[in-house]
């Protein structure tokens, strides 16, 4: 009965916040049907039970995608994925931080080449354009990007970032976009790059 119960549990709450986004606990203990004709001492036990049986499910979901990139060979699907999972699992709030190293090295493993956990926002390009965009893996798309840029490319600036970040800085510097995300590397984005180096990763 318990473990049924448990397993309806996770359905009715996946059903209602699929991504394991749970609000307060008395929302779903006073709201889910399964939960109908329970004691409340009940429903709480099995509510623990289902908000940690979801969360592992949905965060093992997004593990089985990389796994499906990698076996389709799809490197840029993979690259995607892993430079969003760091903001996926910091969404999470049930997994502890152990949890999250955990579950981004597995993935790390999965994708079969190095990412690092942190997430930055990089500034690359030459003397006249840069490029800000976001990664795990500035070293593989540092490379990427040497290697489709008929000009000599350097790392202007490295920061800590998350997608969120980059595209602050897309609106910020807005005014000097050339294409997608070159940016002129005009002396309002120069001064920036220079007042910001002691905090660069790089």
């Amino acid at each position: 009965m318990d473990k049924i119960s448990s397993d309806q549990v996770v359905a009715e709450l996946l059903e209602i916040w699929p991504t394991a986004n749970f609000p307060d606990d008395y929302v779903p203990l006073n709201d889910l049907d399964c939960f109908r004709g329970l004691k409340m001492s009940d429903r709480k036990k099995l509510l623990k039970k289902g908000k940690k049986k979801a969360l592992h499910k949905v965060v093992q979901e997004r593990l089985d995608e990389v796994v499906e990139a990698v076996e389709m060979e799809d490197g840029d699907l993979v690259d995607v994925l892993m430079e969003a999972l760091p903001s996926d699992l910091s969404n999470f709030k049930g997994l502890s931080e152990r949890e999250k190293k955990i579950c981004f090295s597995k993935a790390s493993e999965s994708a079969g080449r190095p990412f690092d956990q942190d997430s930055v926002v990089y500034f690359v390009g030459d003397e006249e354009f840069v490029k800000i965009g976001h990664t795990t893996n500035l070293e593989s798309r540092f490379k990427a990007l040497k290697t489709s840029s008929p000009r000599p490319l350097r790392i202007h600036l490295v920061l800590p970032g998350t997608r969120d970040d980059e595209r602050e800085f897309h609106k910020r510097f807005s005014g000097l976009r050339a294409k997608g995300e070159w940016f002129q590397l005009s002396d309002g984005l120069l001064k920036f790059i220079k007042l910001h180096l002691n905090d660069s990763r790089f």
